[in-house]
C-alpha cells in the first residue's frame, strides 16, 4: 500500500513539474523567427508558394505565420479599393486573410511592433500610419494578406525539404532586385552547400 502511495506521489510530483515549466518553454520557443524561408522545386506545383521568398515573423508551438516578400502585385485601381493614398508598392503577403490584411514591414531597431523580431518589423498599416506619419509620407511597402502554418506543419515541411532556411539581412528588401531574389537566394545556398561538403 505504502509503495503505491509513494509510485502515486513520484507521478503526481512528475506532472506538476511538466506542468510547471511548460509556460516557460512555450514563450521561449522561437522556431524559425526571423528567418526567411526560401521555396524548393519540391513547392514548383504550389501556386501559392512556388519560387517564393518569405520572411517568418511568428513562429511557436502554435504555429507559424510570415509574409512573401518577393510577389508584387498591382493593379490600376487598388490603391483606390484599399483606401491607401500613399506612393506605396503592393506584394501578396500570402493566402491568409487576402487582401483584408494589410502590413507594412521596416528594417528599423526602434519600430513599435506587433511582431518583434531580429530582422523585420512587422506594422499593421494603420498603426504605421498613426506611429510613423514622417515615414508614411515616403514610399514604403504593403503587404496584403500572409502565410500561414498549422502547429508542426512549419517544421514537417522544412524535414521534406520543401524549404530552404537562412538568415535574414537588410539587403533582401532592396525592391530593385526583388524579382530575381528567388533564384540569387537559392543559388547562393547551393554554391555554399557545395563548398561545405567539399572542405568536410
Amino acid at each position: 500500500m505504502n509503495i503505491q502511495r509513494l509510485k502515486n506521489a513520484r507521478i503526481y510530483f512528475l506532472l506538476a513539474t511538466i506542468l510547471f515549466a511548460l509556460p516557460s518553454f512555450l514563450s521561449f520557443y522561437q522556431g524559425h523567427a526571423g528567418k526567411i524561408l526560401i521555396a524548393t522545386e519540391q513547392l514548383s506545383a504550389d501556386p501559392n508558394f512556388t519560387q517564393t521568398v518569405i520572411y517568418i515573423f511568428d513562429h511557436s508551438v502554435w504555429g507559424a505565420q510570415g509574409i512573401i516578400l518577393n510577389r508584387p502585385r498591382q493593379s490600376p485601381d487598388l490603391k483606390e479599393r484599399l483606401f491607401v493614398d500613399q506612393d506605396v508598392t503592393f506584394y501578396k503577403g500570402g493566402p491568409v486573410a487576402f487582401p483584408e490584411m494589410r502590413l507594412v514591414a521596416m528594417n528599423r531597431l526602434n519600430a513599435i511592433s506587433h511582431w518583434r523580431t531580429q530582422g523585420l518589423y512587422i506594422v499593421p498599416y494603420k498603426k504605421f500610419k498613426k506611429l510613423f506619419p514622417e515615414d508614411s509620407e515616403k514610399p514604403f511597402d504593403i503587404y496584403l494578406g500572409y502565410s500561414g502554418w498549422k502547429p508542426g506543419q512549419l517544421e514537417k515541411e522544412i524535414r521534406n525539404d520543401m524549404w530552404v532556411v537562412e538568415e535574414y539581412s537588410a539587403e533582401i528588401l532592396d525592391n530593385s532586385q526583388r524579382q530575381t531574389l528567388w533564384a540569387r537566394l537559392l543559388e547562393n545556398h547551393e554554391e555554399t552547400m557545395k563548398f561545405e561538403k567539399v572542405n568536410q
